[in-house]
């Protein structure tokens, strides 16, 4: 495709979805709901241990039959530490072209999540991913804030755009921000009803060891109001065998039962020993919500290279998901890659199914 007609694809997407955004609302439970990350998850940033909150939305809001206010639970705490966990288990079969199909079943994940309040102003997070294969650890940091401000230091997930689960977007995919990418360092972070920030300095390795001065810094910046979101994310990291720079733009907002979600990314390395590299990529999901606790997601993906050698890639998903109970969701799916590229993978269609147990 050419690039001038991506950008335009891409511009006349990101007027038509701030457009609405003035008149509309927020992203998928977050958008949904007009509420913060931090509204139901320990971390400001989102993802990992829930908080009473999230609890409570888990049993009340979220599922097809809510509990009754007298089995409402709260979370599993013990004095200052409380504890949480995910399990995600699938079964999914891949088309691909020239190849013999195959169905398998995966345990994709199961991360225990450890949090201590040392009063009112000090908290120590870790995040321990258990399976599949041999356990490792995701996130480790302390925290120290007060009522807007607060000061991270440790392994964490960087800052960087909507924090999806699908770690297979090409938003997560191939900006290197997604839930298999922590990294060591600092982070500051600002939040009130209106805005949330956070400005980070890392050493741009995925949390293996360092091996020169360079530092990889992170800017996530979020305008938040009552019926929209939109913000914007930037990254440099500067290294001795290359540079990377990477910026966006993400909103959100729903259309009555609808939440909208959209973002975009320009990534550029130059200096490696493969060469420089510009590449965009870009996302739009909607989530409908056909009645409580049933959800059905429709996704449009695109990843845009500047070489003439590689062409586009697109990708296309739609899900159906089902919260019968409090804690647990179902999913079915379908995920299609397209690309004129002669690879296989990039030519592919993908069912799933997926059980999700969470608290």
């Amino acid at each position: 495709m050419n690039r001038l007609l991506v950008w335009k694809w891409v511009i006349s997407a990101l007027v038509v979805l701030t457009h609405s955004v003035a008149s509309m609302a927020e992203p998928f439970l977050a958008i949904e709901t007009g509420l913060m990350c931090s509204q139901c998850h320990i971390n400001p940033t989102g993802g990992g241990l829930r908080t009473s909150f999230g609890a409570l939305f888990s049993q009340t809001q979220l599922p097809a039959r809510p509990r009754e206010e007298a089995e409402f639970w709260a979370g599993s705490n013990i004095g200052f530490v409380s504890i949480g966990a995910n399990g995600r288990f699938s079964g999914r079969v891949v088309d691909t072209k020239d190849t013999d199909d195959n169905f398998e079943f995966d345990t994709d994940r199961v991360t225990l999540y450890i949090n201590a309040d040392v009063g009112d102003h000090v908290r120590l997070y870790i995040d321990q991913q258990l399976a599949p294969d041999n356990t490792f650890n995701r996130e480790a940091w302390v925290q120290i804030r007060n009522e807007n401000w607060y000061l991270k230091a440790g392994k964490f997930f960087l800052p960087y755009g909507l924090r999806i689960e699908d770690d297979n977007a090409y938003i997560r995919q191939s900006t290197g921000f997604n839930f298999d990418n922590a990294d060591d360092g600092l982070e500051v972070g600002f939040e009130n009803n209106n805005w949330s920030g956070q400005l980070s300095v890392t050493n741009g390795t995925s949390g293996r060891g360092e091996v020169d001065d360079g530092k990889q810094v992170n800017l996530r910046v979020s305008r938040l109001m009552a019926k929209w979101r939109i913000g914007f994310s930037a990254s440099v990291n500067d290294t001795d065998a290359g540079d990377r720079t990477i910026f966006g733009i993400h909103t959100g907002f729903r259309i009555g039962p609808s939440s909208w979600l959209f973002e975009i990314d320009r990534i550029e390395d130059d200096g490696f020993a493969f060469g420089d590299l510009t590449q965009d990529v870009a996302l739009l999901e909607t989530d409908l919500k056909i009645r409580p606790g049933h959800y059905l997601r429709l996704t449009a993906e695109i990843q845009s290279f500047d070489l003439a050698t590689l062409n586009d890639r697109f990708r296309y998903g739609i899900e159906y998901k089902y919260f019968p109970y409090p804690f647990t969701e179902l999913r079915v799916g379908y995920r299609k890659l397209n690309s004129d590229d002669d690879i296989a993978f990039l030519n592919s269609d993908e069912f799933f199914i997926q059980a999700h147990v969470f608290f």
